[in-house]
Order: C-alpha cells, then sequence, then structure tokens
C-alpha cells in the first residue's frame, strides 16, 4: 500500500495495518495512477489527454461539470475532483457504492479534510471500523481531523480504541484540547498518552512539537494541559527511550525531574534531569530544549566549538543572549538628562546640554555606519577551532579592522559603524569592504527580501587574518 507512512509505523499502527493484511478481516481500495494534463485556454481538445485535461479544468475551475462528456465521468474522474464535484457526489449518492468511498479513501487524502469530507455524505452503513481504519491509515500525510470529527457526530460507535490512540498522535499536535476532550476516558491509558507525546511525520518530515498553531506553542502547552500525575519518571523515560526527540514535547516539569542513569561506586543510585540525560545522549537535542545558565554551562562542558552539536546551540544561544540584553529607550534624551544635570551642579547654564547633543548628532553623521554579516561561512583556524567559533571569530576580525558593533538585534545583520579608513561598495547583493588604499578587506553576501532574507561573509583577505591571529596569541 504506497499510502502508508513508513516513520508513523508503531504498535498502534501496526496493529491497525495487520487488519488489512492477506488474512485480516478488512481490505484496501483499488488505487489509481491517474496523470493530471494542464492546460492553458478554454478548449481541451478532443485527444489523449483529455480526462487528465478535464480534471485540471475541473479543479482550477476552468470548467463546470456538465461540459465534462460522460464518458469521462467516471469513478477515478470524481475521485480526482471529490472537492470540486462534492454536491454532485451529495445529490447523487446511490450512484457511488462503497467501493468508491473506499477507493476515494485510497487516492485522494483531501478527501478527509474540511467539513466538506467524504464522510459527511458517506451513507451511514458504509462507515464502519473497516472504513475508519482506512481512514486513519490513509490520511497521515495530509488530511486534519474533521473527518474524525463528522465519524464522532454521526456514528461514533465504529471509532475503536486503536483509532482513538493513533488519533491522538496524529492531530494531538494541532488540536490537543480537541483530541483530549473528545477522547472517551477508558482509551486514555498510557501507551494513549505515549501516542499523544510522540513526534508526529507531515509529508516525511518530523514534527517536533516546536512549530507552532493557532499561536499556540504545543511543545510546552500540549504536555502542561495534561495532569501531572501522568507524567511519572517511568512514563517520561519510556517517551525518552522510543525516541529521544521527543523531549520535544516536554515542559519545564518533565524537563527538571530527575531519574536513575546507574549507580556510583558505593552502589547508590545516581540521578540526573531529563534535560541532562538528553544531553549527553544527542547534543542536537538542545534545538528543543529552552536555554537557561545552567543548561548552557552543561552544555558547554560536553561539546567542544568544533563540534556538530555546537553548531544547534550555537544559533540558539545567540538568540538566548540577544533576549536577554537590556532595551535601552530614549538614549540620546537620557545623555542630554546627565549633561544637563551635571551642569546645573556646577552652577552653569544646564541648556548647554542640548548644544552638546547636537555636536553629537553632527560628529555621528560624519561617521559612516552600515550593516554587516552575523556570519561567517568559513573555517576558523584548528588551532582556535575549540575556543572559538566563527561567528565569534568574525567578531574579532571585525575588532581588529576598527569596526563597532552598535547593534545585534538582527540575527542576521549587525549595525555597524565603519572608521573612517574604510569603505563598503556594493554591487547587485555583494558587498566588499575596502581601505582608502584600495585593498580589499572582507566580502560579503546580503539578500534582504523578507521571504529570503540572507546575509554572511565568504572571505577575509589573508593578511587580516594573521593579524588576527597574533592578537589572538596575545
Amino acid at each position: 500500500m504506497r499510502k502508508i507512512n513508513d516513520l508513523l509505523k508503531d504498535d498502534v499502527y501496526n496493529r491497525l495495518l495487520a487488519k488489512f493484511e492477506e488474512n485480516g478481516p478488512f481490505s484496501f481500495g483499488k488505487e489509481y495512477d491517474t496523470t493530471i494534463y494542464w492546460y492553458e485556454g478554454n478548449d481541451i481538445p478532443m485527444d489523449y489527454m483529455a480526462f487528465g485535461r478535464y480534471i485540471y479544468a475541473i479543479r482550477y475551475q476552468k470548467k463546470k461539470l456538465y461540459e465534462v462528456p460522460r464518458s469521462f465521468r467516471t469513478e477515478e474522474f470524481y475521485i480526482n475532483t471529490f472537492y470540486y464535484t462534492y454536491d454532485y457526489i451529495k445529490d447523487n449518492i446511490y450512484e457511488f457504492n462503497r467501493n468508491f468511498f473506499k477507493d476515494l479513501i485510497m487516492n485522494n487524502e483531501g478527501c478527509l479534510e474540511f467539513k466538506k469530507n467524504c464522510f459527511s455524505i458517506m451513507p451511514l452503513k458504509y462507515i464502519d471500523e473497516e472504513m475508519v481504519s482506512l481512514a486513519i491509515l490513509c490520511g497521515n500525510d495530509w488530511a486534519d481531523q474533521e473527518w474524525l470529527l463528522t465519524v464522532l457526530e454521526r456514528k461514533p460507535e465504529v471509532i475503536t480504541e486503536d483509532v482513538w490512540k493513533l488519533a491522538a498522535r496524529l492531530y494531538g499536535r494541532r488540536t490537543f484540547e480537541k483530541i483530549i476532550s473528545i477522547t472517551p476516558n477508558e482509551y486514555k491509558d498510557e501507551e494513549w498518552y505515549l501516542e499523544l507525546f510522540k513526534c508526529t511525520y507531515h509529508l516525511g518530515v518530523r514534527l517536533d512539537g516546536r512549530d507552532t498553531y493557532h499561536g499556540c506553542d504545543d511543545r510546552t502547552v500540549l504536555m502542561d494541559y495534561v495532569d501531572q500525575e501522568v507524567l511519572t519518571k517511568e512514563f517520561l523515560t519510556k517517551l525518552l527511550l522510543d525516541d529521544i526527540r521527543n523531549i520535544a514535547r516536554f515542559n519545564e516539569y518533565a524537563l527538571e525531574t530527575k531519574i536513575v542513569t546507574g549507580l556510583d561506586v558505593m552502589g547508590n543510585p545516581i540521578e540526573k534531569k531529563i534535560w541532562q540525560v538528553a544531553l549527553e545522549a544527542d547534543g542536537k537535542t538542545i534545538e528543543y530544549i529552552d536555554l537557561n545558565e545552567e543548561r548552557i554551562k552543561y552544555f558547554k562542558s560536553l561539546y567542544d566549538r568544533d563540534s556538530i552539536e555546537y553548531i544547534t546551540f550555537k544559533y540558539k544561544y545567540r538568540d538566548y543572549k540577544r533576549s536577554k540584553k537590556p532595551i535601552v529607550e530614549n538614549d540620546d534624551l537620557t545623555l542630554v538628562a546627565l549633561d544637563a544635570l551635571l551642569y546645573a551642579r556646577e552652577g552653569d547654564d544646564p541648556t548647554k546640554a542640548i548644544d552638546n547633543e547636537i555636536k553629537r548628532n553632527r560628529d555621528n553623521m560624519k561617521k559612516s555606519v552600515d550593516k554587516l554579516p552575523v556570519f561567517y561561512y568559513g573555517d576558523v583556524p584548528e588551532e582556535y577551532s575549540k575556543e572559538y567559533d566563527s561567528e565569534e571569530y568574525l567578531d574579532m576580525i571585525y575588532e581588529k579592522l576598527g569596526i563597532k558593533i552598535i547593534d545585534d538585534s538582527d540575527y542576521l545583520l549587525y549595525k555597524v559603524s565603519l572608521p573612517d579608513n574604510c569603505s563598503i561598495e556594493y554591487k547587485d547583493y555583494y558587498g566588499v569592504l575596502k581601505d582608502n588604499d584600495g585593498n580589499e578587506l572582507i566580502h560579503f553576501f546580503r539578500d534582504d527580501k523578507f521571504y529570503d532574507r540572507q546575509a554572511y561573509v565568504s572571505y577575509i583577505n589573508p593578511m587580516i587574518e594573521e593579524e588576527t591571529y597574533q592578537l589572538i596569541k596575545k
């Protein structure tokens, strides 16, 4: 069955799948491999591609259903155009038998989405355990839970325990409150909660729980929403053993829970916090763990700056440091106020502070202020790679060149003040930092398109690097 997502397979999934295997009580529908032909214009040539072109025309509303010759309006046609021929199928339901709906679910994941899903018009006699099991096995890559809500409304008794459990995994990350509230309590055993907190997949891509839906960060909110007594040490350990990256679903209570990881020389149990266990097992799990000073220190004690794990950490760490940076507002006004206070204390005219501010602004205007990349797409010399990452190394290059970093509020670009002997020349998306003698000091790329912003330094003059080495050695 080509629709199965192997990444989702576990005990619950396999139990459902077994019912469709050779000696199982259920059977799959027929699979189609329909070719859809794109076309331009209003006329569809009557040739061998006509069937696929009519499907395209209906999907993109270039033709009305009555304009499609009846010879082309086969079950395969309605399967491929279900959303757009929904009303016709509903009004002529007698034309569509049980096998049509099985084939529809097998071939069109979209038939399980939205209020107008196939279960909303399917005759009740077709809605049974087989049809519901087929739906949850076939709909794992595209569909949301609307079909399940429709079945719950029309014929809830056909939803089995395993369907509820797999639904917790597939749909819990999106509408967890709904899944928790509609699942019968008798099915909420440990296995159901394990399914609820497991990582899921969409089109083969892991959904780690860090993504947001309707403004919710379900990595924390989802686990916060269940009773704390569910989150036992044994339960959390099982969740980690299933997949260490399930830690993306752990809330702060779970992260700080201590579990036994071994025995010391005296035979006493050694306990560590779960986030420590995860970092030791796979440093890249730092991506899913909120940072604090304790976790930062622990991570740095495990991984060098030239490690693969540190690459994941450093971008998160930079954001963390930026979030802790105090926001200074009205900085210019503060300077004026301090100047005025000093003048007043000395018995002088406080309005001189305004003259000072005007002079400061005039001096600042003389300085060249621009933006340079935060990131360096080059190699840090091997002898320094354990001490400095590429961004820290680039910061030192800037310092060596006399470039002052004014602000790093943008994750891609620094706002910088260039020294008097340096200037930047741009050509398209590429920039070159030069000194007054025309020496090229740095090459960088900068693309400010809002949908694909990029910025990085690609080249540093070797002479500048050599001088920086000497600076580091000192």
